[in-house]
């Protein structure tokens, strides 16, 4: 059975953007600008919530949970609404590449290099329309696994 020891919880308010590239002979497309700005959003976040923290060293277990806003074009009455949520995913872009554009933002911050992650979970949803931000968040979790 394995035990962790350092444990780290981050919400970080707005729109989650997946990992995009940029082939440096071009432009920088907007999809990578953004990206960017959300990486600074979860740095800021970290540097908030854990002023003076020492990055992990060993190997890291993470989990991270992407919320994003219920369009408009979503049905308003239920069943309907139910229905169209299982229908459309939520988020542009695949889970993992919004894993892996958060697993970059948090090197050098709560851990020392991203391939030290050897278990990860992660999930996209779409916010309950009962909560406070409308503009989606995410939360990240990450834990030192003890050997």
């Amino acid at each position: 059975m394995q035990t962790y020891r350092v444990s780290y919880r981050v919400e970080i308010p707005g729109l989650p953007r997946p990992w995009t590239v940029w082939v440096k002979r071009s432009r920088q497309p907007q999809g990578f600008i953004n990206m960017q700005a959300w990486q600074l959003s979860i740095q800021r976040a970290i540097k908030q919530t854990y002023p003076s923290v020492s990055p992990i060293t060993g190997l890291a277990l993470l989990s991270m949970i992407f919320r994003f806003p219920i369009p408009s074009t979503c049905p308003k009455t239920e069943p309907k609404r139910t229905q169209w949520m299982s229908r459309h995913p939520p988020g542009r872009g695949d889970l993992r590449n919004y894993e892996k554009a958060a697993e970059d933002a948090l090197q050098g911050l709560l851990m020392s290099n991203d391939s030290h992650v050897v278990e990860s979970w992660g999930m996209k949803e779409w916010l309950d329309g009962s909560l406070s931000t409308s503009e989606g968040y995410t939360i990240i979790g990450l834990w030192e696994i003890e050997r």
